[in-house]
């Protein structure tokens, strides 16, 4: 029997929020339907890892974000994957071919984001202006696959792996020069 495959993931309770960047989202779905993700997964995932990289920048720690991106491009299971983060992880990284066939609408204002974002996304409009960067959708899904093989949830991960960075590098407690 072939694994189900699972559009987001496993646990997210999510709500709808509504944009005001519409070009945005009609760029970053159309990007998600030629990886055969669903669209509302990957409008989580670019916002969750802009909402990172915002609060880096304000730390005045926005170089940390090339060590997170090579974390996470080198990351390996730390931990058993379940068989939901599994499926997960397979729909992330190999896309599902029902999504890549629909025909449903690219446009609209509403996304199905996680309940764990939507405050700090119904108050920060990391989309607005910004249109997906060339690869951006693929670093987050690589920061989302390193989060789940440490059994972490992306910005718990991503913040971790800065503060290891930061701490790990020469003269890290010293503020005198």
């Amino acid at each position: 029997m072939e694994e189900r495959l699972l559009p987001r993931r496993p646990g997210d309770h999510v709500e709808l929020l509504c944009f005001s960047s519409t070009k945005e989202l009609r760029l970053l779905r159309k990007e998600a339907r030629g990886r055969g993700l669903h669209p509302d997964t990957a409008v989580a995932l670019l916002c969750e890892r802009r909402l990172v990289c915002t609060e880096l920048e304000k730390l005045g720690l926005a170089s940390a974000q090339a060590e997170v991106d090579v974390a996470a491009a080198s990351a390996e299971p730390r931990l058993g994957v379940g068989a939901a983060n599994h499926a997960y992880l397979r729909a992330l990284h190999n896309g599902d071919p029902l999504e890549r066939a629909s025909h449903a609408p690219l446009g609209g204002e509403e996304a199905a984001v996680p309940i764990r974002l939507f405050e700090r996304l119904e108050h920060t409009n990391v989309l607005a202006g910004r249109p997906p960067g060339t690869g951006e959708l693929a670093a987050a899904i690589r920061w989302e696959t390193a989060a789940i093989y440490a059994g972490q949830l992306m910005g718990e991960w991503a913040f971790r792996t800065a503060l290891t960075a930061l701490t790990a590098a020469p003269n890290c407690g010293d503020r005198s020069s």
